[in-house]
């Protein structure tokens, strides 16, 4: 068995697949972690929920945390100008690809991903989330808000000691991302960003090996 984590893919259902396809090549028994982001932005929402439900399918185990703009989108359900900041944020393209005008429209089935999304994740000696840790707090796992939003982290290596962060939200050039060693391995390189000199990746860190793996943007 083979297990995966998937950075940002913010409605890039193309790029998701083939990621999946072309590199990944998983068979009945992998696993894949998504590391939040999968909506907005990008012009396939439904898309990407629609390969993982077909990856669960054929035996796949993928498992979703949530992200921030998975929480904006849960924000959205419940207040109005929650839904207009969301739309702002790149909820309209989401909407588009349901073909729906409000974020309660959205099919139940795809909204429970979102609902039922961890935060974080431990896996083995690895720490998953979207965002990062708050290094700030005496316990840096107090600070949910951390997990779907924080940037720059200061990492107490005394608290980590062996552990290493694998997370996404702040995009990086694909140089920087494959480049990195140590404690923190952020996997966001701008997917949904193909216009920006070095972004327009979506990146996968086997985690047994800590290979990566990445295919350019293609919708």
């Amino acid at each position: 068995m083979r297990v995966f984590a998937i950075g940002d893919i913010h409605g890039c259902s193309g790029t998701f697949q083939k990621l999946l396809n072309s590199k990944l090549k998983l068979e009945s028994g992998d696993k894949v972690y998504v590391l939040g982001d999968l909506i907005d932005r990008g012009p396939n929402t439904k898309g990407v929920f629609d390969e993982v439900f077909m990856l669960r399918e054929n035996g796949i185990d993928v498992k979703i945390l949530r992200g921030n703009h998975e929480q904006l989108l849960l924000n959205a359900l419940e207040d109005e100008e929650a839904h207009q900041f969301w739309i702002k944020c790149g909820g309209k393209e989401v909407l588009d690809s349901f073909r729906v005008t409000r974020a309660s429209e959205i099919p139940e089935k795809y909204l429970n991903e979102m609902k039922l999304s961890q935060k974080i994740v431990f896996h083995n000696n690895l720490i998953l989330v979207h965002a990062g840790l708050d290094f700030s707090e005496k316990d840096p796992l107090q600070n949910e808000d951390a997990f779907l939003w924080i940037r720059k982290m200061q990492v107490n290596k005394e608290w980590l000691r062996d552990r290493i962060i694998i997370h996404g939200h702040t995009p990086q050039i694909l140089s920087e991302v494959l480049n990195q060693r140590g404690s923190v391995l952020n996997l966001d390189a701008g997917c949904v960003f193909p216009g920006r000199p070095g972004h327009g990746y979506l990146v996968a860190l086997e985690l047994s090996t800590l290979q990566f793996y990445y295919s350019a943007y293609s919708g």
